[in-house]
């Protein structure tokens, strides 16, 4: 009886918050479209205006002053037209923000692998090589084997920068569960995804659905706390899909989180540890030297809880 008190509870609060946040919302919108019909109302006047003072037969009674006073009265219009479709827009996303929940971005069905975008700021094979390319590519290579020799700390990251001198864009792994243990910021979001699925799943069983499969939305996973696995994924995304059985009250759920990067350099960033510019390895992407690639990797867990209480 507890456990359902607390679910009414948690129930009552999500939609009490929703209704606080579509009634700031209507107001928002009902003094959004004050302003766009006055703003419209007042364009209609203005552009009225305009027509009679460009008119080709008064064009030559009219100065320069009026012409370009009638110019800025037409951009003030526009602009508070702009100012208002802004706000309009402000006052959607924030209705859409408030209506949602932490199940809202998992779908029933198999899994739906989203689309990787490559933001490359250094296009390969675009310019040509010089002597101090060479010099600068040695100096780097020297580096990677002095790390692969000396730093076992960094062994998944030089990893990584060795396959970026291989220069042929093949797809490569890492081992998410290593990353998962060794690094906390990468934890808590694994976490935090799996806890997202578990509420989910559970919404979905009490619904009545007995065997089923959910899939979610990427998110971007910005926290990644270690040396070695800041440059190995860095910033990279992340989604989630399971699937789950429920016999009697017990849900089983065996959840896979898969994480995604595009492995390649920034133009304007700079290494996290160093400060080194990512303009120097962006340089050998440029000239062909080396090529950026997609990374992924994934670990899957299996939960078990009573229906209504998810972990």
């Amino acid at each position: 009886m507890d456990t359902l008190s607390t679910q009414v509870s948690t129930v009552e609060s999500v939609f009490q918050k929703s209704h606080l946040e579509l009634a700031a919302w209507a107001n928002t919108l009902q003094s959004a479209q004050k302003n766009y019909d006055s703003g419209r109302e007042q364009l209609d006047g203005i552009l009225s205006n305009l027509k009679r003072t460009f008119h080709e037969e008064d064009m030559s009674t009219k100065s320069p002053v009026d012409l370009a006073l009638a110019w800025q009265t037409t951009r003030f219009g526009l602009k508070r037209l702009r100012d208002t479709a802004l706000h309009l827009d402000f006052g959607l996303k924030s209705a859409a923000e408030a209506l949602k929940t932490p199940y809202d971005s998992y779908t029933v069905g198999e899994p739906v692998v989203p689309t990787l975008v490559h933001d490359d700021t250094f296009i390969y094979g675009t310019k040509a090589g010089n002597p101090q390319d060479v010099r600068t590519m040695m100096n780097w290579r020297a580096k990677l084997r002095g790390a692969q020799l000396s730093r076992p700390d960094l062994k998944d990251a030089t990893a990584m920068y060795q396959h970026y001198w291989d220069n042929d864009g093949e797809e490569k792994q890492f081992d998410y569960d290593k990353a998962y243990r060794e690094d906390e910021g990468i934890r808590r979001s694994v976490d935090a995804e799996i806890a997202r699925a578990c509420l989910s799943a559970d919404v979905l069983a009490r619904s009545g659905n007995r065997n089923f499969k959910i899939s979610g939305e990427p998110n971007t996973v910005s926290s990644v706390w270690t040396e070695n696995w800041q440059k190995t994924i860095g910033g990279h995304q992340q989604w989630s899909h399971a699937n789950i059985h429920v016999e009697g009250k017990k849900v089983t759920m065996d959840v896979t989180v898969e994480a995604q990067d595009y492995y390649d350099f920034d133009r304007g960033k700079n290494d996290i540890v160093t400060g080194v510019s990512d303009s120097e390895n962006g340089r050998f992407t440029e000239i062909g030297w080396a090529k950026p690639f997609e990374t992924r990797g994934r670990l899957t867990r299996t939960i078990t809880w009573d229906i209504g209480q998810p972990p």
